[in-house]
């Protein structure tokens, strides 16, 4: 049996914030299908987007919008390396708002939603489920409330994750 011919590239080191640390990290991927599927991965396209806003300039809308701070760059960039696989992939937006925040969308029906905002000193989230009254919460430290957000984006998709194993 004939393999693919599979050369170890180490990539370049990075450097990441998480939790409000620096923290230095290297990947390594392989010169397959596997780097195709890599690159090609929610992760990467979402990481891409992210990365994209934080290159928006003043007025970047034309109506006087405010740049994207870097703060806020990498505050995204903490809730998209912190999702679990299947929650990244039921990302269905993530774009910039007018007065410098980011959002993220997951929705699951056009009845049910979630829709994070993360600015450069506070968050705010909204929750919209066909058969409950919606939540809405504001905060100031998204590291120490990210659970509560993913605890609601695994309670509006339940249902849908639960028909897949069964």
């Amino acid at each position: 049996m004939n393999y693919p011919e599979s050369r170890y590239i180490p990539a370049e080191p990075t450097t990441t914030r998480a939790y409000g640390l620096l923290a230095e990290r290297s990947d390594t991927i392989f010169s397959t299908d596997l780097a195709y599927k890599v690159d090609n991965s929610p992760y990467q396209m979402w990481s891409k987007e992210i990365s994209s806003l934080g290159k928006l300039e003043k007025n970047w809308d034309g109506y006087g919008a405010i740049p994207i701070y870097q703060m806020v760059i990498d505050q995204s960039m903490f809730v998209l390396m912190s999702l679990a696989g299947k929650n990244v992939e039921k990302i269905t937006d993530i774009y910039p708002n007018s007065h410098g925040t980011v959002c993220f969308e997951w929705q699951k029906s056009n009845t049910e939603k979630l829709v994070l905002e993360i600015g450069v000193e506070n968050y705010s989230y909204f929750v919209k489920f066909s058969d409950k009254s919606p939540i809405l919460k504001d905060g100031k430290n998204l590291y120490a409330d990210f659970k509560k957000i993913i605890n609601h984006l695994e309670e509006l998709f339940w249902e849908q994750d639960f028909q897949h194993v069964c």
